[in-house]
C-alpha cells in the first residue's frame, strides 16, 4: 500500500501464482501456457480479476489510508481516476474469460448461462456503483459485486473445462451468498 503503482499487481500475482500451481497439478498434457491453450486466459483471468478486487477495496478505506502515509492509487490519483483503472482491470477479466469461453469446443453454454452473463451483470453493477458514489462508507456496495463477478468469472472457467463440476460450483456459490450476508461488518469484505 506503500507505492500506487504495486499494491493491486503485488496481490495479484501471487493469486494468480496459486491458480498455476493448481493447474499445473491437474495439467496431464505437459502444454499448459502454449499458444492456444487456456492456461494463459485463465491465469490473465485471475490476475485482473484479483488486481481489480485489491484496487476497489481500497476505497473503502481512502481517508485511513491518507492518515497513515499509505500512497494507494486512490490516494495518489483520487476516485475517478481510480475507478477508471478498475473499469480496465475489470473488463481485462471477463475479456480473458469471454475469449478462453469462445474458443472452447463444443461451447459451454451451460458455463456461459449460469457463470458467466451473471459474472458481467455483476462486474458492470460493480463498476457503475464505483462510478457513482463518493462516500468510502460507501464503497461495499460496489466491492461486494467486484467479488461476485469475480467468483462468478472463476467458477465459469472451471464449469466450462470441467462440466461435471457445474452442481458443485453452484452450492459453493450459494454458501458463498451465505455467508457473505451472515459476516459482522457489512462495511468489510
Amino acid at each position: 500500500k506503500r507505492r500506487w503503482a504495486t499494491g493491486p499487481f503485488y496481490n495479484a500475482w501471487i493469486v494468480a501464482l496459486l491458480c498455476y500451481i493448481g493447474m499445473v497439478a491437474g495439467d496431464t498434457t505437459g502444454n499448459l501456457l502454449s499458444p492456444g491453450s487456456t492456461g494463459l486466459l485463465v491465469l490473465a483471468a485471475a490476475f485482473f480479476g484479483y488486481a481489480n478486487f485489491v484496487l476497489a477495496g481500497y476505497f473503502k478505506d481512502i481517508s485511513a489510508d491518507r492518515a497513515t502515509g499509505y500512497n494507494t492509487f486512490p490516494v495518489r490519483f483520487g476516485w475517478i481516476a481510480a475507478a477508471i483503472v478498475s473499469d480496465v482491470f475489470a473488463t481485462l477479466a471477463v475479456i480473458a474469460v469471454g475469449a478462453l469461453l469462445v474458443g472452447i469446443v463444443p461451447f459451454p453454454v451451460t458455463a456461459v448461462v449460469t457463470f458467466f452473463v451473471p459474472a458481467v451483470i455483476c462486474s458492470l453493477i460493480a463498476q457503475f456503483r464505483l462510478h457513482g458514489i463518493r462516500d468510502e462508507r460507501m464503497a461495499h456496495r460496489s466491492i461486494t459485486f467486484v467479488v461476485h463477478g469475480y467468483i462468478l468469472l472463476l467458477a465459469g472457467i472451471a464449469a466450462a473445462l470441467q462440466p461435471t463440476w457445474l452442481l458443485p460450483l453452484i452450492a459453493f456459490f450459494l454458501l458463498y451468498l451465505i455467508v457473505l450476508t451472515h459476516r459482522p461488518l457489512t462495511a468489510q469484505i
